[in-house]
């Protein structure tokens, strides 16, 4: 369900719905509604999209839902007088802010400002300058200078221009805030990529395993095929050439039409950061597939080991692009679509 609020969208997403029932006789008649409907109901779950139905996002999924009934007898004291503990911590999901991570305040002081101008010219002030500044900047590149007003659908030009320069400052190689789209998030952003690629009920998409599980559920969710390349523990769960090559001929033989293959780097869940020999086989190996690289790059400033820089994707691929020159190499046609948060 979409809910349209200006220049908002927000999606209330039901994520896992094999968990729906028929209401029971007494919800019908407490509604006022008729025990026998007349006429069959249009949508009900067999009706329904079955790549909705049958697509499952894990950290939303039964562990949580266990966590949810821990944390209502957790909070009736006659039930948690019986339990072995006190606390519930929930690590089903990456949620910083509700473990008590302290937001990053320049981003909520801006925030605030662009949602009320008045706060930037406050007498005295109360704001920093540069908070004050940056919202100016924003307001300013607005239509009709307001955030409730309706930006380019790509995103608001300024914001895919300082996006590019930072691209430019990381990598060392040009960006064109033409290239460059904004969404509600990488996730979201993901979706969409993954719903374009898949076009027939054949195609699939390599995803490496362990994953996030966002990927596994998308392509259930568009109808594709999840082809599962496996990580290699014991080598920090690296990516393995000779891995990715059985995954690809193990879907193809099968019927599967491998259009994509999805990265994450660093890893989610298991935070290996990838060196550049690996990335470099996995672009040649993408290229000489025609395989659409998804590299997810949103844990990029999450590195915590010295030995292990991150390097982007784009980064890699342009210099690889520069070293091996002309246009005859597979590479030169690579194509890459990078995700960051």
């Amino acid at each position: 369900i979409f809910f349209r609020c200006k220049a908002v969208w927000t999606m209330a997403q039901t994520i896992s719905v094999t968990h729906c029932r028929r209401m029971t006789a007494e919800e019908h008649s407490a509604q006022g509604q008729p025990l026998e409907c007349q006429f069959p109901r249009a949508l009900t779950v067999s009706t329904m999209n079955q790549g909705v139905h049958d697509s499952e996002y894990a950290v939303r999924g039964a562990v949580l839902v266990k966590a949810t009934e821990v944390a209502a007898k957790l909070a009736d004291p006659a039930q948690a007088a019986n339990l072995s503990f006190q606390r519930l911590i929930r690590c089903n999901i990456g949620n910083p802010h509700a473990v008590q991570q302290a937001p990053i305040t320049f981003f909520r002081q801006v925030a605030a400002a662009v949602q009320y101008p008045p706060l930037v010219d406050m007498d005295p002030p109360v704001l920093p300058q540069d908070a004050c500044r940056r919202a100016r900047e924003y307001i300013q590149a607005m239509p009709g200078k307001s955030v409730g007003s309706y930006t380019e659908s790509d995103g608001l030009q300024l914001v895919r221009k300082q996006v590019a320069s930072f691209i430019e400052r990381r990598d060392g190689f040009p960006a064109d805030p033409k290239s460059i789209e904004l969404t509600t998030g990488a996730s979201e952003a993901v979706k969409r990529c993954i719903q374009v690629i898949l076009t027939d009920v054949n195609d699939g998409v390599m995803v490496p395993c362990p994953q996030y599980p966002l990927y596994s559920c998308a392509i259930t969710m568009f109808g594709g095929h999840v082809a599962y390349y496996y990580l290699d523990e014991d080598r920090g769960w690296a990516v393995d050439a000779k891995e990715l090559r059985a995954s690809y001929d193990e879907a193809t033989s099968s019927g599967v039409k491998v259009r994509s293959i999805a990265v994450i780097n660093p890893g989610n869940p298991c935070g290996s950061v990838l060196d550049v020999d690996t990335m470099k086989d996995i672009l040649n190996f993408a290229a000489e597939e025609n395989l659409v690289l998804l590299a997810d790059e949103v844990y990029q400033e999450n590195v915590y080991a010295e030995d292990r820089p991150f390097q982007s994707f784009k980064k890699v691929l342009r210099m690889m692009q520069q070293e091996k020159g002309g246009t005859s190499d597979p590479i030169h046609s690579a194509q890459l679509i990078a995700f960051h948060s």
